[in-house]
């Protein structure tokens, strides 16, 4: 199965290169998957990257309305962007085998 983990450590979030199948998700992190979609297409693509971003907000806590001020609003978009960024590698890999299977 082709997963990839978003995996929140500390205060700052990291991906994890993509993980064989039935390995458990690390403490902390969201599986997100990804074996339904063609990512040979531009569509696959952005439906994985809207995922990696939503697991990346549920990892960092992070919603539009702040509960513990702006401080605690600003901690999330800086854990989510570590995280975005993070993503980046383990996205392009994944493409990259999805482009070669087709």
């Amino acid at each position: 199965m082709k997963t990839v983990f978003v995996t929140i450590a500390a205060a700052a979030a990291v991906l994890a290169a993509p993980a064989s199948a039935g390995s458990p998700a690390p403490a902390g992190s969201i599986v997100v998957q990804h074996a339904d979609l063609n990512l040979a297409t531009v569509e696959g693509q952005k439906t994985l990257d809207r995922r990696i971003n939503a697991a990346a907000r549920k990892v960092c806590q992070f919603s539009s309305a702040p509960a513990n001020g702006a401080l605690a609003t600003a901690e999330a978009r800086r854990c989510v962007s570590k995280a975005r960024a993070s993503a980046a590698q383990a996205f392009a890999i994944a493409v990259e085998q999805g482009q070669r299977t087709g």
